[in-house]
């Protein structure tokens, strides 16, 4: 990239790649190694997740999983349920 502009560019339209056959495309900020790491565990159990046939959606360092919360607890290295909407609603 050669500006800012760029970059913000390629950010606003990432989304568009969302859907391609066969492909798997990431496209983050600028995150450090360890982000990185934590961000391949959370998108692991994700996919998992998916295949159970449960509703995902990725969030820096959380998981929503159907009415759960799920935040990466940097203490323990590993995601911890945070908030669950079901029972709130019961």
């Amino acid at each position: 990239m050669e500006s800012a502009a760029d970059k913000s560019k390629v950010m606003q339209n990432k989304s568009k790649l969302k859907g391609r056959e066969g492909d798997k495309v990431f496209i983050n900020d600028d995150l450090s190694k360890q982000d990185r790491d934590i961000q391949k565990i959370i998108r692991a159990r994700a996919q998992q997740e998916r295949k159970d046939g449960k509703r995902i959606k990725i969030g820096f360092r959380k998981l929503y999983l159907g009415d759960e919360e799920w935040t990466w607890d940097k203490n323990e290295q590993k995601l911890i349920l945070t908030k669950d909407n079901k029972a709130q609603k019961n």
